[in-house]
């Protein structure tokens, strides 16, 4: 059936951990990347992604983001970076407090065609230490022409905390 999803890998973090990848993209196809119960082991700080090539997360310069963010208790906001090292996949900080995670779903596009750049779009659901819900819809751009093979996530600073479940899956 078309734009079914067929589940190439999933990483389910039974410990703490710098770092939680999903590798597995073989092909041109789309696939898509969610993540459920994302929180780090270190006190507000930024939630990141970086594309793998050979299962090695990527770290030139050449990532850019744009998109907007909602929160339940200010007004939207832009979002963007240029130039980056990581995509920042959710622009608020977030904690340590029971029930302080993220949740998202990411879609990637052109990944494995090493003559073009790979774009992500994707869009998740935030909540912070005072229980207010933040998310962010936006889209990324890795601009260094690689077969990209996975992603991988890690926090700004500290260990991704056990429990959270990174899944990749090829749109068929």
């Amino acid at each position: 059936m078309a734009g079914s999803l067929v589940q190439v890998s999933t990483n389910t973090l039974t410990s703490a951990s710098a770092t939680a990848s999903v590798t597995g993209i073989s092909d041109n196809s789309v696939y898509c990347v969610t993540y459920l119960n994302l929180q780090g082991t270190t006190d507000h700080k930024y939630p990141n992604a970086r594309f793998t090539v050979g299962g090695t997360a990527q770290t030139q310069s050449t990532y850019n983001w744009a998109g907007r963010k909602f929160k339940t208790y200010s007004s939207f906001q832009n979002s963007y970076g240029i130039g980056q090292t990581e995509m920042r996949i959710a622009d608020e900080n977030i904690g340590t407090a029971t029930e302080e995670l993220g949740h998202g779903i990411m879609y990637i596009y052109r990944a494995y065609d090493d003559s073009q750049s790979t774009f992500l779009s994707q869009k998740n659901v935030f909540r912070d230490s005072g229980g207010n819900l933040m998310n962010i819809f936006g889209g990324f751009n890795y601009t260094t022409n690689n077969s990209v093979d996975g992603i991988s996530f890690h926090m700004e600073s500290g260990n991704i905390d056990a429990g959270a479940v990174f899944t990749l899956y090829k749109v068929v």
